[in-house]
């Protein structure tokens, strides 16, 4: 079947905006729904104001009209619906009904059960953030993004500072390494022993994270890249009020904020830092993927 587009680029926030004009710049056809043009300065995106890719009337006639569909990273946060920064709603399972066996959409972090029910119709789904160079490529941009937030919420330099790092997976052995650079000092907890080893084979100090009540209150920034809740209302107890805790685990992250929001602790959850911070290194990822994997 032909397509009027090869891409249609629907929801998502600032990297899709950004991968919409990559794609323009390639010539492309393309075409998009559910993105506001306007949440950027018109310098970044000229693709929109220049009239190079076409506004779909519906989400229907851009699938409809589209071989492949580029859906945001996170696909969704609540499985209902697509992510989007506008007001439009976006089904999930409208997205699902106007797409066609021959079409394949591409996203991030997209939900099982959604998966599960593309399988059922037929439809090829490729969950991005899978592949193994864009998580790692992705990780850059979020330890970066965590850095920032970091600096920006505290009293203190990171130069010469105690920083404690919750977990040593892609992002946080990335993330350790950027902290290192800024001359602070890390240690890093982690659950297993030879993740100990690995951690105080690239430098920093390590200890396990059973012992992480006792040894928590040395630390004026806590970064937490862990998905499940390791900081505890136990453990926050022995934690100063001055230190920023940074965590930049999947939602709902890994501390006890109904705590810390009580007790006024300068704690944060940060979702979707690539996309808050370096949409456009961020986006340029994600396509360089999408095209390679769909052979454009």
């Amino acid at each position: 079947m032909s397509y009027l587009y090869d891409f249609a680029v629907i929801g998502g926030d600032n990297r899709q905006l950004f991968l919409a004009d990559l794609l323009s710049k390639k010539n492309v056809k393309t075409c998009y729904y559910g993105l506001n043009p306007c949440a950027l300065p018109s310098r970044y995106i000229p693709c929109f104001f220049n009239q190079t890719i076409t506004a779909s009337a519906s989400l229907e006639e851009a699938i409809r009209s589209s071989k492949y569909i580029i859906c945001p990273t996170p696909f969704s946060k609540d499985q209902t619906y697509v992510t989007t920064a506008t007001t439009l709603g976006i089904p999930v399972d409208h997205l699902l009904e106007y797409t066609a066996c021959d079409q394949v959409i591409y996203g991030g972090a997209i939900p099982k059960d959604v998966c599960e029910k593309g399988k059922d119709k037929g439809i090829t789904l490729v969950d991005i953030m899978k592949f193994e160079h864009v998580s790692m490529l992705n990780a850059i941009a979020t330890a970066e993004g965590a850095i920032c937030e970091a600096i920006s919420h505290s009293i203190i330099n990171l130069q010469g500072s105690q920083v404690l790092l919750l977990g040593f997976g892609k992002c946080g052995q990335i993330l350790a390494k950027k902290l290192s650079a800024l001359d602070a000092h890390v240690t890093v907890t982690v659950r297993k022993e030879d993740v100990v080893a690995q951690a105080k084979a690239y430098g920093y100090d390590s200890f396990l994270l059973a012992n992480l009540k006792e040894k928590v209150n040395q630390y004026e920034f806590i970064f937490n890249t862990i998905p499940s809740l390791v900081l505890t209302k136990d453990v926050l107890a022995n934690v100063n009020f001055e230190t920023a805790i940074i965590d930049i685990a999947s939602s709902p992250g890994g501390v006890d904020f109904n705590y810390t929001n009580d007790h006024c602790y300068n704690a944060n959850l940060y979702l979707g830092l690539p996309g808050k911070m370096s949409p456009k290194s961020s986006a340029k990822i994600l396509l360089d993927a999408i095209l390679n994997d769909c052979k454009l």
